[in-house]
């Protein structure tokens, strides 16, 4: 009997452990799963917003584009003078510009009435310079309804020689309506582009039936001959592993999906292409890199298995040494159990509020109870960080500058690493003169562009390993490493002047300009952290507010 009840006790601590064990390992692995499916969705998250604003940024350019051509004098005499040849020498002579500055693959200017007047493309494969007077409202829509409506258009398309985005912008004189221009870029240049800003996998994924009923057959199968890929549905354009082709079903492709290839797991980021009557003709997709991730969470799960196989071996031995003790303390047992059966409950008093252990079985106890709390508290500092995990966000969503939260993690980096190699680093203050004046006139939509523009001229001032931050409201903060108080100065002049020379034009034609100051100032020795250097910074630009505006103070 004592040896039975010994085994039972023994029997039944073990699986109580075991299967404790279990659901705490079960809770843990489904926790790291979350964490893990958390980090995708970020990072999809972050492919998708980069893709809208690069594809925002190409339409903002190739619009304004339109605009400046819509408004150019000459060319609005030559139209309506309709003097072809002359335009068409102007519009080649602009295009060359146009075309080594902003990748521009085709201009096109109608008259009133929908006929095209003259038409320079280079469609990467050949170039094409025409002045036939063919009436092209039939099969341009969008054309058509630049002319009906007098409004801009933008739309993606695909006519007989290239696939890409267009412009189109009514050309006016006196709000007399003498025809329309139209910008296109094509959807290669784009995806070089895209590569090129996003340091990722980007690739071009264009419906054949789409291509065949537009494209000219020579300039399909040109396009389809320099292609990375072209199956019976789809032809591919851009960098892509063949093995991926294999997971491809026609048209059926969902929004992503992940594939594992050797020791690499990839996601792929599809966004449609839908051409100006809706109707898609391809997509877009990303490659990220997730192996970092799924080696993160393998190696995790591989580590929590091993930590609580160590802890269940030891408490297996534990229990085991505790059962060759309980030998001697069978009396208390059966007395115990006597008592339980009679419902005499008060015994159980007594083992109530064990503090000073008097045996290897209180000790138990107490361990179980301690471990307990301590993988409580573990599971809830896991929570914790996955709540703070999600909270986190480095990027202004308006602007696409990085934003406040980013200042004390990105920041702070580069004020130590400034410090460590004793290497200069400098800070720009700066923000919008009567920034309130804009948003009351105009709206507060149009404070947000004028936001937009201002980041877009900085951006291309200043260079890859600069910081851009949106400090707040109209006012940024960028750091400058390596750079000491001149250079920062004389940065901080270049973008100011930019600004000045580079008014915003609404849809309407309306133009805002607007002007900055600046505040400038050095990193010094007895800076603690990054703030300091940023207050002074602020302060000098509180002195180019007072004193007149539209300068930098250093």
């Amino acid at each position: 009997m004592k040896r039975k009840l010994i085994y039972k006790i023994f029997k039944n601590i073990a699986l109580l452990i075991f299967l404790s064990f279990m659901l705490l390992l079960a809770i843990q692995i489904y926790i790291q799963n979350n964490e893990k499916k958390e980090k995708v969705d970020i990072l999809k998250n972050y492919d998708a917003n980069l893709l809208r604003t690069l594809l925002n940024g190409e339409k903002e350019s190739l619009s304004s584009l339109a605009v400046l051509m819509a408004n150019d004098y000459k060319i609005k005499i030559l139209l309506e003078n309709k003097d072809k040849k002359n335009l068409l020498e102007y519009i080649n002579n602009k295009f060359k510009i146009l075309e080594n500055a902003f990748q521009i693959n085709e201009i096109h200017i109608v008259d009133k009435n929908g006929n095209s007047v003259v038409s320079v493309i280079d469609y990467l494969y050949g170039k094409h310079r025409d002045m036939n007077n063919n009436n092209i409202l039939s099969f341009r829509k969008d054309i058509k309804h630049a002319l009906t409506k007098k409004e801009p258009v933008f739309a993606t398309f695909v006519c007989r020689y290239i696939v890409g985005i267009r412009a189109i912008y009514p050309i006016k004189d006196r709000n007399v309506l003498l025809g329309a221009i139209s910008l296109g870029k094509s959807y290669q240049s784009i995806i070089d582009e895209m590569r090129e800003y996003s340091h990722k996998k980007v690739f071009l994924l264009l419906y054949k039936d789409a291509l065949q009923k537009c494209l000219k057959k020579d300039i399909y199968q040109s396009f389809k001959n320099k292609s990375s890929f072209s199956s019976k549905e789809f032809i591919i354009y851009g960098d892509i592993n063949p093995s991926f082709l294999t997971v491809l079903d026609d048209k059926s492709i969902s929004r992503y999906f992940i594939q594992k290839l050797k020791s690499k797991t990839y996601l792929y980021d599809f966004y449609p292409i839908k051409d100006y009557s809706g109707v898609e003709i391809g997509k877009i997709g990303v490659i990220s890199d997730l192996s970092f991730i799924y080696e993160d969470y393998y190696l995790s799960a591989i580590f929590t298995g091993f930590v609580f196989i160590i802890l269940l071996s030891f408490l297996f031995i534990l229990l085991r040494k505790q059962q060759r003790l309980l030998d001697t303390k069978i009396q208390e047992l059966n007395m115990l159990t006597e008592n339980i059966l009679k419902r005499n409950f008060s015994i159980l008093k007594i083992y109530k509020n064990i503090t000073n252990p008097k045996d290897e079985l209180d000790e138990l106890k107490i361990k179980i109870i301690k471990m307990g709390f301590e993988l409580k508290d573990y599971i809830d500092q896991l929570n914790q960080k996955i709540k703070q995990f999600r909270k986190e966000s480095f990027i202004d969503a308006l602007t696409g500058a990085l934003n406040r939260r980013a200042l004390s993690k990105i920041g702070n980096a580069v004020f130590e690493q400034a410090k460590l190699k004793n290497i200069p680093l400098s800070a720009i203050v700066l923000d919008i003169d009567f920034f309130k004046k804009i948003n009351d006139t105009y709206g507060h939509h149009i404070g947000d562009e004028v936001l937009k523009h201002l980041v877009n001229l900085i951006k291309n001032i200043i260079s890859k390993r600069d910081i851009l931050i949106r400090f707040g409201g109209e006012e940024f903060v960028i750091l400058l490493p390596g750079a000491d108080k001149k250079t920062a100065f004389e940065i901080a002049e270049k973008i100011r002047k930019k600004v000045k020379e580079s008014p915003i034009k609404l849809p309407d034609g309306t133009v805002i300009k607007y002007t900055i100051s600046a505040g400038v100032d050095t990193l010094i020795e007895d800076d603690e952290d990054i703030i300091e250097l940023i207050i002074r910074s602020d302060e000098n630009l509180y002195k180019a507010k007072n004193t007149g505006r539209n300068k930098v103070v250093d």
